[in-house]
C-alpha cells in the first residue's frame, strides 16, 4: 500500500508541475500579445484536473478566452464575467492583466447592451444588472439599471435603484473627452483620454478638451418622485422635491426638471409657470447642449430634442446643436415602432436642420452625404441633383 500511495503522490506532483509550466507559458504568450498561442495552450487543459493552487489562473484565462472568442455573443460574455468573478474570489494576483480583462469585459458588455436598448430592453437590462452586481461600487452602472428598469416598466426594480442613487447623492457627472477631427472640423467624443491623445499624435485630431458631463440628478429625482406617486406615496415625493432644491440649489438639472416634478405633484399653476420660464432660467446654451448630449447617449431622443430646441433659442447658428438635433429626429424615425408617416415627419424635420447646418459648413461631406440619404428616403431627387451639382 505504501508503494501505491507514493506513486499516486508523485503522479499528482507531476501534474501540478506541468500545470504550473502551462500557465507560465500562457502568461508569457499574453505578454507578447500572441493571443492565438495563449489560447492554444489553454485549450489543452482539462478543468477537472486543475490543481487547487491553479484554479484562480484557470478561471482567469477561461474568462480571457471566452472574451476573446465572444464576437458579440452575450452568453459567452456573461459566462466570462462569471469566470472573472471566480478568479477574483480565488485570489488571482496579476493585477495588470486582471484590470485589462475586466475593463474589456465591461466595455464589450456595455456595447452589446447599447445595441439591445432599442429592440430588446429587457436583454439590455439583464446585462447591466449583472455588470452592476459585479461592479458594486460603480454607481453609473446602477444608474443604467434604474433607467432601463424604468423604461421597461420594471418599476419595483427601478424604485430600488433610484432610491440607492438618491441616498448616495449620486449626480451622474463624469469626464467627457473630446477632440476635433482635422478633416471635418467636428468635435468627437473619445472613450478615454489616452485614445484621444493617440489620435492627436497621429494627426487625425486636434484640440483635446476634457469637460464634465451634465448632472443627471434632475432626471433621477423626477423619475423617483413619479414612482413614489405611483405607489401612493406622494408625501415621499414632496419630501424629495423640497430637500433636493434646498440641498442642491445650483444644480441646473434640477431646475430643468422642475416643471416635470411639479406636474407629478399636481401643482398645475406652478407647473405652467415653470414651463413658461424654463428658457429664462438658463442663459448659457452649452448647458442645454450638454443635457441634450447626455439624453442622446441614453437614447432618450424626445428629451434630447427638448434640450437642443432650448439651446437653439439661445444660439440659432450653432452647427453642432443643429446636427445633433437632426440626429435625434432621424433616430426617432428609425425606431421600429415609428410608423411610415411619423418617419416621414421626423426625416423632414431633420432635413431642414441639416440644410441649415450645411449652410454654416458648406464643405462638410458628412452632412452632405446624410442629406443625400434623407433626400433619397423622401424621394426628393431634385434636391439630390442640386446638392451634387447636376
Amino acid at each position: 500500500m505504501k508503494k501505491i500511495v507514493t506513486i499516486m503522490f508523485l503522479f499528482c506532483t507531476v501534474i501540478a508541475t506541468a500545470q504550473k509550466k502551462q500557465f507560465k507559458k500562457i502568461a508569457k504568450a499574453v505578454d507578447r500579445n500572441d493571443i492565438a498561442a495563449a489560447m492554444e495552450i489553454f485549450n489543452t487543459l482539462n478543468e477537472n484536473e486543475i490543481e487547487a493552487d491553479y484554479k484562480d489562473e484557470y478561471a482567469f484565462y477561461n474568462a480571457f478566452t471566452l472574451l476573446t472568442n465572444a464576437n458579440g455573443d452575450v452568453d459567452k460574455l456573461l459566462l466570462a464575467l462569471d469566470q472573472l468573478k471566480t478568479a477574483k474570489k480565488l485570489g488571482y494576483e496579476d493585477e495588470v492583466k486582471f484590470l485589462y480583462v475586466e475593463n474589456e469585459m465591461r466595455r464589450s458588455l456595455l456595447e452589446e447592451a447599447s445595441k439591445l436598448t432599442v429592440e430588446n430592453q429587457e436583454g439590455a437590462l439583464n446585462i447591466v444588472e449583472q455588470l452592476s452586481n459585479y461592479f458594486k461600487e460603480d454607481q453609473a452602472m446602477l444608474f443604467n439599471v434604474a433607467s432601463l428598469a424604468y423604461s421597461t416598466g420594471d418599476f419595483n426594480k427601478a424604485l430600488l435603484a433610484y432610491e440607492k442613487l438618491y441616498e448616495s447623492g449620486y449626480s451622474g457627472q463624469q469626464e467627457v473627452i473630446k477632440a476635433t477631427k482635422t478633416s471635418t472640423g467636428q468635435q468627437e467624443i473619445f472613450k478615454s483620454k489616452v485614445l484621444a491623445e493617440v489620435a492627436i499624435k497621429q494627426g487625425d485630431y486636434k484640440d483635446l478638451v476634457v469637460e464634465q458631463s451634465p448632472s443627471q440628478r434632475g432626471a433621477i429625482l423626477s423619475n423617483l418622485m413619479w414612482l413614489y406617486k405611483r405607489n401612493d406615496q406622494l408625501d415621499k415625493a414632496e419630501t424629495i422635491f423640497t430637500n433636493s432644491f434646498d440641498k442642491y440649489p445650483n444644480d441646473n438639472s434640477l431646475k430643468l426638471n422642475r416643471a416635470d416634478m411639479l406636474l407629478t405633484l399636481g401643482r398645475m399653476e406652478e407647473y405652467k409657470k415653470a414651463v413658461a420660464s424654463l428658457a429664462d432660467d438658463v442663459k448659457d446654451p452649452r448647458v442645454f447642449d450638454n443635457l441634450g448630449l447626455a439624453a442622446l447617449n441614453s437614447k432618450n431622443y424626445k428629451e434630447a430634442i427638448k434640450y437642443y430646441q432650448l439651446s437653439l433659442k439661445l444660439d440659432s447658428e450653432n452647427f453642432n446643436t443643429l446636427n445633433n438635433l437632426a440626429f435625434a429626429y432621424v433616430s426617432i424615425g428609425n425606431l421600429e415602432e415609428t410608423t411610415y408617416e411619423e418617419q416621414k415627419t421626423m426625416y423632414t424635420k431633420a432635413t431642414k436642420l441639416f440644410e441649415k447646418a450645411l449652410m454654416l459648413q458648406p464643405k462638410n461631406e458628412q452632412v452632405k452625404q446624410t442629406l443625400i440619404n434623407l433626400y433619397s428616403a423622401l424621394k426628393m431627387q431634385d434636391k439630390i441633383d442640386a446638392l451634387q451639382g447636376k
